[in-house]
């Protein structure tokens, strides 16, 4: 699905990513420190642990552009044990977007 952002400089919009990665010590500071070095506001996290040694990441994130979101899912991506990085509509929704 084709998105793209029309607004002003400061203007943020809200995305929830999915990320699907094998668990690990470290994980959720590796993750949110790509989103601090690029300046990136978290407005909302959840993490669960899985029986099968995966962790799934639920992240609400503010971006200025389809650019920037790009950037970002590209670097968690480079990550060491990332399974996939998912847009979801919203938290509430199920529907997945790519």
């Amino acid at each position: 699905m084709p998105v793209e952002y029309v607004g002003n400089e400061k203007q943020v919009f809200q995305v929830y990513l999915q990320i699907d990665s094998l668990d690990r010590t470290g994980l959720l500071a590796d993750v949110t420190n790509i989103f601090s070095e690029s300046k990136t506001f978290i407005t909302a996290i959840k993490t669960q642990s899985h029986r099968d040694k995966t962790a799934t990441l639920e992240l609400a994130i503010e971006v200025k552009d389809t650019e920037q979101l790009a950037a970002l899912v590209k670097k968690i991506h480079s990550l060491q044990d990332i399974i996939g990085v998912l847009r979801v509509k919203n938290r509430r929704d199920d529907s997945r977007v790519k």
